[in-house]
């Protein structure tokens, strides 16, 4: 998964990711605490780049954590900045 942009963001950022091979994934976004805010994306995704637009104008300002998990227990993990 790539860093966001813009990155701090306020209130729309775009997230890119790719995929090696086929995965059933999710893309969630957490609060600092580690609280589920939203989940963005989830589902069958082929081999190849993605991105996901996260608006953001109903969460206050703060740091973010954005993770994509796979079925097979692959996970990365993202800090992003919302400024309002």
């Amino acid at each position: 998964m790539g860093q966001n942009f813009p990155n701090p963001f306020n209130p729309t950022t775009t997230i890119p990711y790719s995929l090696d091979k086929q995965a059933d994934i999710s893309l969630d976004l957490y609060d600092i605490t580690g609280k589920l805010v939203r989940n963005l994306e989830k589902g069958v995704k082929h081999q190849g780049s993605y991105t996901e637009n996260l608006n953001a104008s109903n969460l206050p300002s703060g740091q973010y954590i954005l993770n994509l998990r796979t079925e097979d227990g692959w996970s990365e993990s993202k800090k992003i900045l919302l400024t309002k």
